[in-house]
């Protein structure tokens, strides 16, 4: 098979196999791997199967923001292709050429096996559904694709690429858009610990907290509709350094003085003293 001129297959310094984006010279889930990220940091840490066994009279609704090579819906499906309760996934993805890529080199990734066909549905009609999932694909601009989805999402698994690449999709404007598509109880999941993220995300109105640690980071990023439903909110601590930071804007920030009106203000650091 010819190289492709953007992606090749690599191994992380983990040993375990992985995509290059070759223009920006990016490892996909580096270094350790796309299943395992896919599974610690979205599937096991978002519970998601403690919430496909309750609840079961509803219809749980997914969004998995950077449908990429598609480890993310992958380990959702393998999750839920047994479950009782109604799964709906809403992916967002604006170019699929790295996902005919890596369905073109299913054989390499083992998660890939028996699920051939619901991908190349996905690809070639933007839907598949079984007995109790239905996954929809909003192919484009996630910005304005956003716009038309006509579900409120339970659980974000927000993974495109980094700001590097894309920084449209870490803007305030960005999670406002996102914010408005979420139910009362939402919890959003993402890789990265960067503090401008962190900022655009409680400007946008989300509470926000600490993940888990993955790969090289010693956290991750979660945000909740409900303070309540963080395990470990954003502190004073965190308050403190934004305080000093030499990035404590978020991407493409137009009103500095605004976005820190917006977090002095914040519900979720009320009770500090500025």
């Amino acid at each position: 098979m010819p190289q492709h001129p953007l992606f090749e297959i690599v191994t992380t310094t983990a040993g375990v196999l992985s995509i290059r984006n070759k223009q920006v010279n990016e490892i996909m889930h580096n270094p350790v791997g796309p299943w395992k990220e896919a599974n610690q940091l979205y599937i096991d840490q978002s519970n998601l199967r403690w919430h496909l066994t309750h609840d079961l009279t509803t219809e749980l609704v997914i969004f998995d923001v950077g449908l990429g090579a598609a480890a993310n819906a992958l380990a959702i499906l393998h999750c839920a292709m047994c479950a009782q309760r109604a799964v709906r996934i809403v992916s967002f993805e604006i170019d699929l050429d790295l996902l005919r890529f890596a369905l073109d080199h299913s054989s390499q990734f083992e998660h890939f096996k028996g699920f051939e066909g619901p991908l190349g549905a996905i690809l070639s009609k933007g839907y598949w559904e079984s007995e109790n999932i239905k996954w929809e694909l909003h192919h484009g601009d996630f910005l304005q694709c956003i716009n038309h989805v006509k579900h409120h999402a339970h659980i974000v698994y927000y993974d495109p690429y980094s700001p590097k690449m894309n920084q449209e999709m870490w803007t305030t404007e960005c999670f406002k858009k996102l914010h408005n598509k979420c139910d009362a109880r939402a919890m959003f999941y993402n890789y990265s610990q960067a503090t401008p993220i962190r900022a655009a995300l409680l400007e946008a109105g989300f509470f926000v907290g600490y993940g888990i640690a993955t790969g090289l980071k010693n956290s991750t990023t979660q945000a909740a509709y409900s303070l309540d439903d963080l395990e470990k909110p954003l502190d004073e601590r965190w308050f403190r350094r934004w305080q000093r930071s030499d990035t404590p804007l978020p991407f493409r920030c137009e009103d500095a003085e605004a976005l820190k009106s917006a977090i002095h203000q914040h519900k979720q650091f009320s009770g500090i003293t500025t």
